[in-house]
This record gives structure tokens, C-alpha cells and sequence, in this order.
């Protein structure tokens, strides 16, 4: 049997009802899922699945800034920018339906690990069950929180730039440049080029744009690389 994933929990109260009818097992910061596994309740009951299917693509947009999870042709496309074939610590900024993480896991060496930071609990139906894969349950904002002084080798960032708020945005910016290693990469897709001048102003160099055409909607991928230590 395939080893439990590791997934801490932000310091955040969490009062949600039903909470422990969704885990299995709660130790310490970890915790595993029970056979329920995508237990997300409808949102809206006795209506058209048509009608359902529309509430929760709505959900969907608000949540993670898009219509439909990434497509394989975009995963690929984006994590073909780095060398899986190193051992590296790597970070990934939202997690979504998993499937950066499955090809992250799929593709990375068995002493590579890579972190996950998440808000939205829901993703919980989706982890990736490997023990090289830690998940963290608090905003990007808070990355020296839960790791401080670390440096990651590459950072991996789907979040949502164009419809976060302008403060969180650069917040999370600031500690993506404080916990990229030299030399180390960030990937970032969104769906215009809004973050072009943010990102050129974080790392003083042009970010080089790649596009994938098979995704809903197209996207850009922005490939920057730190070329030196944090101020």
C-alpha cells in the first residue's frame, strides 16, 4: 500500500462541520484521506445536471481564476523547462485538480521532493499519493512562515495573478524571490501578459514567453531565472 502524503495545516481556526467525517487520521500536522476521497458537496441540489454542471464551472472561475483545469498539453509544455534528471526541492504555488503535481511526481528523481502551498481545502479530493510530496494548507503569502531561510531550487506557480487581489499579489511576489535559490527558475502560465512587468521588476530580467494554444483558454508561460541572491 502506497505510502500516506504529508499535508500541513496553516495556523488558521478551521470550524467547518464535518470536518472529522473527511479524515481518516490527524497527527501532528498530518493527516491521510478516508475512502470518501472527493466528498464535496453538490452546490446546488434537485437541479438539471446541466444547471449543476454550469454552478460549478462558475465555482470553478472564481476560485482559481480559470474555466477548466490545465491541460496535459500545457503541463508538459511548462515542466519541460526543467531538468527533471537533478535532484532538486521543488515548490509549487496551487495545486488545483493535481495535475502539475502527478506529472511533477511522474517525471522527478526518487530523492526530489516537492511542496505544495494550497488554500483551498477542496483540492484535498485530488492529492498525489507520494511520501516525496508535502501539501500545505495556507496562502503562498506565507512561505517563510512555515519555511524559513529555505530556498527551493525551482518554484512552479499556477496561482491566479490577473484576479488576486493587487497587495497578495505582490506579497506573494516578495516571498518568491526570497525562497528561490540562485540560478533556480520560476514557471508561471497565466492568461495574458498582465504579470510581464512584475515579474521583469522581481528578478531585474526579462522573463522569456512561451504560449500554449491547447488549453482553455490559450496561455502564457513566463520562464524567468534568478541570477542572484535576494536582496
Amino acid at each position: 500500500m502506497a505510502a500516506s502524503p504529508r499535508i500541513q495545516k496553516s495556523n488558521k481556526q478551521d470550524n467547518s462541520a464535518g470536518r472529522q467525517d473527511r479524515l481518516a487520521e490527524f497527527d501532528l500536522h498530518i493527516f491521510v484521506l478516508n475512502e470518501r476521497g472527493k466528498g464535496d458537496k453538490p452546490l446546488a441540489q434537485g437541479g438539471a445536471p446541466v444547471l449543476n454542471d454550469v454552478a460549478n464551472r462558475f465555482d470553478w472561475l472564481r476560485r482559481r481564476g480559470t474555466i477548466a483545469p490545465s491541460s496535459r498539453f500545457l503541463v508538459r509544455r511548462m515542466l519541460g523547462r526543467l531538468d527533471f534528471s537533478r535532484d532538486m526541492d521543488l515548490l509549487q504555488l496551487g495545486f488545483g485538480t493535481g495535475v502539475f503535481t502527478e506529472e511533477i511526481v511522474r517525471r522527478m528523481t526518487p530523492r526530489s521532493t516537492v511542496t505544495v502551498f494550497e488554500v483551498d481545502e477542496r483540492c484535498r479530493a485530488h492529492v498525489v499519493d507520494d511520501l516525496r510530496v508535502t501539501y500545505v494548507e495556507a496562502s503562498a503569502e506565507t512561505i517563510s512562515e512555515h519555511f524559513p531561510g529555505k530556498r527551493f531550487d525551482n518554484i512552479v506557480s499556477t496561482l491566479p495573478f490577473a484576479s488576486l487581489p493587487r497587495q497578495v499579489s505582490l506579497n506573494v511576489f516578495s516571498q518568491i524571490r526570497a525562497h528561490l535559490a540562485t540560478n533556480g527558475k520560476l514557471l508561471q502560465f497565466q492568461y495574458s501578459l498582465v504579470s510581464r512587468n512584475d515579474l521583469r521588476d522581481l528578478f531585474g530580467s526579462e522573463p522569456e514567453i512561451d504560449f500554449e494554444l491547447r488549453n482553455l483558454p490559450p496561455a502564457f508561460i513566463y520562464d524567468v531565472r534568478n541570477g542572484e541572491a535576494p536582496v
